[in-house]
């Protein structure tokens, strides 16, 4: 059965294996993609992901949710695939070794089925970054960059984003001198696995490592250096390469109470914000920009309790 498959993708020209293999569920494609090389460098191909992802919510498929687990009786930890509307689960994914052994592990984002990641493998070198995608369990460490943030005189806020006008996964990196001098900004492409610099460009003091991307855009919560509680959120156009900045919710701080934002996501192709009360621990509200880049349509979802816990 193997040598027939293996025959076959032979002579299935490639462009109608990649719409066959993208219209298919997550769990089969994971499958097929050990079939033979050709289809498993196609799955790997960045349009491959996104045109898989469009399919499979424009089918009612909906988005695919990746759960942390653990088998306790195997004393082993993985990730479950869940359906976003179903909640059925759609494949369970084993994690690079390395990955669940190390404790310096960051999250830098993830888009349309990749995840970008950061390790650090001693403190006197420069971490190393990663794109895995757990659907087919491809794992790419992405190369060094110009300038290391693995001393005590430097840092490095991190971005990732995908620019649909031409199908390219992007990492943006601001290193920062801690004793002052201008910022470094350097952008990694996907496409020609490599970095630039990115020269002249008035950066912002970003202090917030957490980031959402959104419409090619990605977004950071930024608290000025001038202190106080007035926050906002810096942005960085990957296709532009320009930083801007986003105001937060106009009455988002009510009865005089100080908040802080505890996280910045997508939700429904919306930016959100989740705030907590610096008074009360126990109450936190989530709020939505319902219309891209209008200050006005911020709009408070909901107010949680969290009875007997923290958020």
């Amino acid at each position: 059965m193997a040598c027939a498959n293996v025959a076959l993708s032979r002579h299935l020209p490639p462009e109608i294996a990649f719409d066959i293999l993208s219209r298919l569920p997550a769990k089969t494609v994971m499958r097929f993609s050990c079939v033979c090389k050709e289809w498993h460098a196609l799955v790997c191909e960045s349009s491959f992901v996104t045109t898989h992802l469009k399919r499979s919510c424009s089918t009612g498929g909906g988005y695919m949710v990746l759960i942390a687990d653990t088998d306790y009786r195997a004393d082993r930890k993985f990730y479950t695939l869940l359906c976003e509307k179903t909640c059925t689960k759609q494949a369970k994914v084993e994690p690079p070794p390395f990955l669940l052994e190390s404790r310096n592990f960051v999250n830098i984002g993830s888009c349309n089925g990749l995840i970008c990641f950061k390790i650090y493998a001693r403190t006197e070198e420069c971490p190393t970054l990663y794109m895995w995608n757990p659907i087919i369990g491809l794992l790419k460490p992405l190369p060094p960059s110009f300038f290391c943030d693995s001393d005590l005189d430097t840092s490095a806020i991190l971005g990732f984003a995908f620019h649909a006008s031409t199908s390219d996964y992007k990492v943006v990196k601001i290193t920062y001198y801690n004793r002052g001098g201008t910022p470094e900004v350097e952008i990694y492409s996907f496409s020609t696995d490599s970095w630039k610099r990115i020269s002249g460009a008035t950066v912002p003091r970003v202090r917030c490592s957490e980031s959402a991307s959104l419409n090619g855009i990605i977004h950071w919560v930024n608290t000025p250096l001038k202190g106080g509680w007035e926050m906002s959120i810096t942005t960085f156009d990957i296709g532009e390469e320009l930083f801007g900045e986003m105001a937060l919710p106009i009455n988002y701080a009510e009865a005089d109470a100080r908040y802080s934002i505890e996280s910045i996501a997508v939700v429904e192709e919306c930016l959100a914000l989740l705030f907590a009360s610096l008074n009360d621990r126990r109450h936190c509200s989530v709020w939505m920009m319902k219309e891209y880049g209008v200050e006005a349509s911020w709009t408070k979802l909901y107010n949680i309790c969290l009875q007997g816990g923290e958020p």
